[in-house]
């Protein structure tokens, strides 16, 4: 057992002598808001890893695949009008000119909007 006491040197039953009380610190790590943020960075990190972990063996779909979209088969697609992509490439190629294509297109029937 030490004969000092458990404060150290000094007074009869450990007792701090006051010109020594400045030097004695008794601090626990709640005492105060900036000891908790260890505490904080350590919870944020066990949150990362189990995000990471759910992540990595969910399946592959989007994080907010669905929300908000009707509940349902999605829309069909619009057919396609090959003819009128074929006049298209010819005009984008420049095979005919600005005037054939509009008169070929408008006899293929009115443009479908991509």
């Amino acid at each position: 057992m030490n004969p000092n006491g458990p404060q150290g040197p000094g007074m009869p039953g450990g007792a701090v002598p006051p010109d020594m009380a400045q030097f004695v610190h008794h601090d626990a790590w709640w005492s105060g808001p900036e000891h908790l943020l260890p505490l904080l960075l350590f919870a944020i990190l066990v949150g990362v890893l189990v995000w990471g972990v759910l992540r990595l063996t969910s399946q592959r779909t989007p994080a907010l695949a669905g929300v908000g979209a009707p509940v349902g088969p999605p829309p069909a697609l619009l057919p396609r009008d090959h003819a009128l992509e074929e006049l298209r490439v010819g005009y984008a190629r420049g095979e005919i000119d600005r005037n054939e294509f509009l008169q070929r297109a408008a006899d293929l029937g009115p443009a479908q909007q991509e």
